[in-house]
């Protein structure tokens, strides 16, 4: 009797401890997402290697340990860790996804791709890995390839703002200006902060030469951020098209004095100053500045307008 009383105590104690470790583990898990998720990378690592100490079969300590080493830029650890989360759940597409972006990260598009795939066959309505794909893709030169996988992460999410602006950026890159603006619209209604997409679209809309439509945008740029020296340049290049000067100047002083090196803000100053404002020497003065500054285009605008 005796003898049972101590198996079974024996017994307890080996289950208890187990438990007693997985509830652990769990504990420093949950520990860790909290802290991923309020920010602290660092703390949440900690917490993810003790939970895999005492649970090293913990594939979602694994991959949870991934997505806090990508986002402080360990991106080698992330690719590691990622791939014992696989090892240890084979079926794992988000670990096979946070694997992908990391390689892209380091610039391995083909290996990432490689990883998105595989995601997507084991989860194929899995919309960010289309969107991560896509932008691989665009990053080798599958500019085709890029946009089927955008067009299908947006069938799957008809609101995805991200997707909709790298559909635009492809059609503008391939002068169909009218549809890239349709798709900034979108990508701006479904989030009004989206600046670049508002930066964007102001350039598309310059190109077909609706001056006001494309004002209106780099006006809600600089509202948003009063830094975006390339959206003062082209709200200069606006009003000059409009025949606003003192704008235009206006626009041109900013974005030089957010970007002291903006080559073209100076050679567009110069050229406001010379043919608008009939102040040549400042304005030969500016374009000499933009040739100094390796604008090529000054050296041609200096041999028309500065004898």
């Amino acid at each position: 009797m005796k003898n049972i009383t101590y198996f079974f105590l024996a017994i307890f104690c080996i289950f208890s401890n187990r438990l007693f470790a997985q509830d652990t583990a769990e504990n420093y898990f949950n520990s860790g997402s909290e802290k991923g998720a309020a920010g602290d990378f660092k703390g949440a690592i900690n917490d993810f290697t003790q939970a895999i100490r005492l649970n090293p079969k913990y594939a979602e300590a694994f991959y949870s340990r991934a997505v806090a080493e990508r986002y402080i830029g360990d991106y080698n650890a992330s690719i590691s860790d990622n791939s014992k989360a696989i090892q240890l759940k084979q079926d794992y597409p988000e670990a096979f996804l946070n694997r992908g972006f990391s390689k892209s990260l380091l610039l391995d598009h083909k290996a990432a791709i490689a990883d998105y795939n595989k995601a997507i066959q084991l989860n194929p309505d899995f919309t960010i890995a289309y969107y991560d794909r896509a932008l691989s893709k665009y990053s080798i030169g599958d500019t085709n390839g890029a946009a089927l996988d955008l067009d299908k992460a947006i069938k799957l999410d008809n609101k995805y703002s991200e997707a909709y602006y790298s559909r635009a950026l492809i059609y503008f890159q391939l002068n169909n200006f009218k549809t890239s603006i349709e798709y900034y619209s979108n990508a701006i209604k479904y989030n009004p902060n989206y600046t670049d997409a508002y930066y964007n679209r102001g350039l598309a809309k310059f190109s077909l030469l609706d001056y006001n439509g494309a004002k209106k945008d780099f006006d809600v740029v600089i509202q948003k951020d009063a830094t975006h020296s390339k959206a003062f340049y082209f709200r200069g290049t606006v009003n000059f098209s409009l025949k606003q000067f003192d704008k235009a100047l206006y626009d041109s002083n900013q974005a030089i004095k957010l970007d002291p090196k903006y080559a073209q803000a100076y050679w567009q100053r110069g050229i406001i100053f010379i043919t608008a404002l009939n102040e040549e020497k400042k304005g030969c003065e500016d374009l000499q500045h933009a040739k100094n500054l390796g604008y090529l285009k000054a050296t041609e605008t200096i041999q028309e307008f500065c004898k």
